[in-house]
């Protein structure tokens, strides 16, 4: 009895043992895991389950409040992999990929869910792909400066000589005016096209977040025809950009927020505000416009993308463009209260 005793004991340790050598592994582990019951209600997350998701209470909590678009994943019962997009409070949206299988050997076990964050992997797949297509347009680039911008100054040139002939007056000086207007539109597009395929490397310095935020509102302000800006609190702290790069995204946000209002009847709103999150300091650029359809927000930051008539559709993609060189997001949404767009520009603060 007292042998047998003496096992049981043994036994149980060993039990116990094993049981904290599968809860350290799964603790260990860098992947998310996560069990979920035939209800939908999560029964067990490990750490790094818990981290991706964005909470510390997960047990207990239904799948479709803790990551709705797991879902349907789970409810199929059958085996997979899959790839999904997941708001994560205070992180935006992420990228999840995983699998998922039935937990078997319980009654009513549901199933086990094992994923990463791939949010990373993604953007990095997506900046090599730009990257390869950047060097493609720099290399067409090279070709389209020198073959229409001399041309252009030629042109440019003989129209002011024109312009400068008495003989031309009336309706010839004023085909004139248009045919010289039309030249310095076409330029202005080709200089656009070489700022977005061939940016300048940036300087980054260290400097004041809100005061240089603020600096490029002032002096924009004066200059918006359709719109009233407003500059809420931004954080004041640093951050390690080029200076001119920086501003020269605020502006053409904000200028592009003007012309988005542009025909509206009421009194228009842009509002700039900040936040700090995640090590990033951010900037939301809202607007009372007509916002930016869902369907079309994929590709509002791709050149020649545009919606106006007269549009090139190199603004947007110029200002990702820069903003990704100085090691930031830039992404789009609905404004919360005022209904029309917001962009939204994350950027590395300094520690």
């Amino acid at each position: 009895m007292t042998q047998t005793s003496a096992r049981l004991e043994v036994a149980k340790a060993q039990i116990v043992k094993l049981e904290e050598l599968y809860a350290a592994v799964l603790a260990s582990l860098p992947s998310g895991v996560m069990s979920v019951d035939a209800n939908g209600r999560v029964v067990y997350a490990n750490s790094a389950g818990a981290d991706i998701l964005g909470s510390t209470h997960l047990i207990g909590e239904d799948l479709m409040t803790v990551a709705a678009a797991l879902q349907p994943v789970v409810r199929s019962g059958d085996p997979t992999r899959f790839e999904v997009e997941v708001a994560v409070g205070g992180r935006g949206t992420r990228v999840l990929g995983g699998s998922v299988a039935p937990l078997r050997g319980f009654d009513d076990a549901g199933s086990v869910v094992v994923f990463q964050d791939l949010t990373e992997l993604r953007r990095l797949q997506d900046d090599i792909t730009r990257a390869e297509r950047l060097a493609q347009l720099g290399r067409m680039a090279a070709g389209l400066a020198h073959e229409i911008r001399n041309p252009l100054a030629a042109m440019t040139g003989c129209l002011q000589l024109l312009a400068a002939d008495e003989d031309f007056r009336g309706e010839n000086k004023k085909l004139l005016g248009i045919v010289h207007r039309e030249t310095e539109r076409l330029g202005g597009l080709v200089h656009d096209f070489l700022t977005y395929a061939r940016p300048a490397e940036p300087a980054f310095q260290r400097l004041l977040f809100n005061h240089t935020v603020e600096q490029t509102a002032t002096a924009i302000q004066h200059g918006l025809k359709n719109a009233t800006l407003e500059v809420g609190p931004l954080p004041a702290l640093e951050v390690e950009v080029d200076e001119g790069q920086l501003r020269q995204v605020v502006w053409n946000i904000i200028a592009n927020a003007d012309r988005m209002v542009e025909g509206l009847v009421a009194p228009q709103t842009i509002r700039l505000t900040g936040d700090v999150e995640a090590g990033h300091v951010v900037l939301m650029v809202d607007d009372s416009g007509p916002g930016v359809p869902e369907e079309i927000r994929a590709q509002i930051f791709e050149p020649f993308f545009t919606t106006r008539p007269d549009g090139n559709g190199l603004g947007l993609a110029t200002c990702q463009q820069l903003i990704r060189q100085n090691r930031g997001t830039i992404s789009v949404g609905t404004a919360p209260g005022l209904g029309g767009a917001r962009f939204t520009i994350r950027l590395p603060r300094v520690a």
